[in-house]
């Protein structure tokens, strides 16, 4: 409801129908999870209700600048993920990126406090795995190296 972005069961169905798809045709297909960084010191600095406004800032951003066959999703607390069919890796990674400076460069305040909102993300390439699950775990393992690596950057798994 905080963010009308399609939950994890609809995420986990579409992500089966494109990985499906992607079997079939082969056209080139991305995925990327996408986390707000230091999320908790955002809540534990400004509460909450702040915490629900960055991530609804952040929704909106990520649905107003993907295409309309892209497919949102929150995943779950701060995390969301993104499917990019017909979209080779180096595409999607200039999409990512775009949107990790966008997102870094809002001028988010909570009551009239500078709040700065960055994100880190794992992007992988459909063509990296057999499964839908390797994908995933695939590219949660490329955003843990984005963390690990300092932050607010985008890696490829």
């Amino acid at each position: 409801m905080l963010t009308q972005l399609p939950n994890r069961e609809a995420w986990q169905q579409r992500l089966q129908f494109e990985f499906e798809r992607w079997q079939r045709y082969r056209h080139p297909a991305s995925l990327a999870i996408l986390d707000i960084d230091h999320f908790k010191t955002v809540n534990d600095s400004f509460g909450h209700k702040a915490g629900d406004r960055v991530i609804q800032l952040v929704a909106k951003v990520l649905c107003d600048r993907v295409r309309t066959t892209d497919f949102v999703a929150r995943y779950g607390g701060e995390e969301f993920v993104l499917l990019l069919p017909e979209t080779p890796v180096d595409k999607a990674y200039t999409v990512i990126d775009d949107l990790r400076e966008h997102i870094a460069d809002l001028p988010f305040h909570f009551q009239d406090e500078p709040v700065g909102i960055t994100i880190s993300a794992g992007l992988v390439a459909f063509e990296q795995a057999e499964t839908p699950e390797e994908l995933f775990d695939m590219a949660d393992k490329a955003l843990y190296r984005a963390k690990d690596a300092g932050r607010n950057q985008v890696t490829r798994a």
